[in-house]
């Protein structure tokens, strides 16, 4: 596996070239972690910020448990009700871990503050997004294009059975990338 960067004027792309030099089918999943300062400014507050994503959100998001970081899929939360936006608070992320918009409607989300100073993200590439901040009041956010989503209790344990592991054939190679775009 290779890492690629690339910075071109306010956007950094972020490339994964995956390569199976085995002899037989690869199994993989992979995905992004970057995190952001919220807030920004000194007169704004976490919950002066919103993820507004490319389209509406219609299906309800998991959410791994903080303890196992296991996901039970027959729990969903629909905390985005048919819209295009999530008005960021830390308590959406005190009881329960990331909210993962699985198999994501979107493919960008942008990160805004009340002074319009952010970041949009883009993840063709990528079939689900994960919004995570960690406990305590922490003063960032985390937007995280992944392929595939977190395992779940029913998990049988074996890893070509998780959610949105991909194949990639003997002497294939295959490029994910997700861009990053200062506002």
């Amino acid at each position: 596996m290779k890492i690629k960067y690339i910075l071109n004027g306010n956007t950094l792309t972020n490339e994964y070239i995956v390569s199976n030099v085995g002899d037989c089918p690869m199994p993989f999943q992979i995905g992004g972690h970057p995190a952001f300062n919220c807030p920004l400014d000194s007169d704004e507050s976490f919950e002066d910020y919103k993820v507004v994503f490319s389209s509406a959100i219609t299906s309800p998001c998991l959410r791994p448990d903080h303890t196992t970081g296991l996901v039970d899929s027959s729990e969903k939360y629909d905390v985005m009700q048919d819209s295009d936006t999530l008005c960021l608070k830390h308590d959406l992320f005190e009881e329960n871990d990331a909210l993962i918009f699985k198999d994501c409607q979107a493919d960008s989300a942008l990160l805004i503050g009340k002074n319009g100073k952010g970041v949009r993200i883009d993840f063709p590439d990528m079939d689900n997004l994960l919004v995570w901040s960690a406990v305590g009041n922490a003063p960032f956010v985390a937007l995280e294009p992944w392929t595939g989503t977190s395992d779940s209790v029913d998990s049988d344990g074996i890893f070509e059975h998780k959610s949105g592991v991909k194949i990639l054939n003997a002497g294939k190679k295959i490029s994910l990338r997700f861009k990053i775009t200062l506002i």
